[in-house]
């Protein structure tokens, strides 16, 4: 489940400055949460499925709920509860431990889609891509339509880090391109174009909670995002994206002729959107006025 995976949630989270989610001058109630098997949310989402605005950690909890979830597992023996230690442990970046967890389980409980998932991004975290992508290939042969089917990405993902930089790239990657005219083209149907604006924006909605810029292989996914954005019809968010690719260090000359055309065009870019707050915590609503 959702909540018990961290996928890429967990990444540096000491770092996280979310380049959109905690930016926005004006706030707004989270429309989904992330929250641990007691009911505690740690983490904030902005809805939609096309700008990948990543997610806000609510570290208070993250850090107050380490203990506990330790003391439900040694009280229960559920392994729920230690699989959420486990994931507190590397949102911490406690990466040795976490690991350890993750392992003891997988030795208890073997072949769990979540465990190989985690432990997969465990030691991407750890530096350790090669055990990574064998744990993102096991978590994948064990369910390969989770995480809206993306997970193949994730695997090219760590393919090509192992490849080195002349494997960043859109034929990498994705196998497909969009060519170097002024505006993106693709031979792709509909129907795929959709499916992988689906795929890149799960797996950039959990790098960008934890990346921040500088990044190739981001940067070059928020540029792919930004073209089948395009191609799919959302202007205003594709020329968003584009500009958080160049944030992020994409440097092709393309990026910027592309954003030049969409200026002309007269497409306006969506704004920085507003910071989450737990629907918990959410001021009430303004009284009527009086008439």
């Amino acid at each position: 489940m959702l909540k018990r995976l961290i996928l890429g949630y967990l990444f540096l989270l000491s770092t996280v400055q979310a380049f959109a989610c905690g930016n926005g001058r004006t706030f707004k109630v989270a429309e989904a949460t992330i929250s641990l098997s007691n009911g505690a949310v740690i983490a904030l989402k902005h809805s939609g499925r096309i700008v990948p605005y990543g997610c806000q950690f609510v570290t208070a909890t993250i850090k107050r709920e380490i203990p506990v979830m330790y003391e439900q597992w040694k009280k229960t023996q559920d392994l729920a509860y230690l699989s959420d230690y486990a994931l507190l442990l590397a949102f911490t970046k406690e990466y040795e431990k976490a690991r350890d967890t993750y392992l003891y389980i997988e030795s208890i409980a073997p072949d769990q889609y979540s465990t190989a998932a985690n432990l997969g991004t465990v030691y991407e975290l750890l530096g350790d891509n090669r055990q990574a992508l064998s744990w993102i290939r096991k978590a994948v042969r064990i369910d390969p339509a989770s995480h809206m089917g993306s997970e193949w990405l994730h695997v090219k993902i760590l393919e090509a880090k192992l490849q080195g930089k002349s494997a960043v790239n859109s034929k990498f990657l994705l196998n497909t391109s969009f060519g170097t005219d002024v505006l993106p083209h693709t031979s792709l149907s509909k129907a795929q174009l959709l499916k992988l604006r689906d795929a890149l924006f799960y797996q950039l909605n959990e790098r960008v909670s934890f990346i921040q810029p500088q990044e190739t292989i981001v940067a070059q996914l928020l540029f792919d995002l930004a073209n089948v954005a395009y191609l799919t019809g959302a202007k205003s968010e594709s020329k968003f994206i584009y500009t958080e690719a160049q944030e992020y260090g994409y440097s092709n000359p393309l990026l910027a002729k592309r954003l030049a055309a969409l200026s002309k065009a007269g497409v306006r870019s969506l704004s920085a959107p507003a910071r989450l707050v737990s629907p918990s915590s959410a001021p009430p609503p303004p009284p009527p006025s009086p008439e």
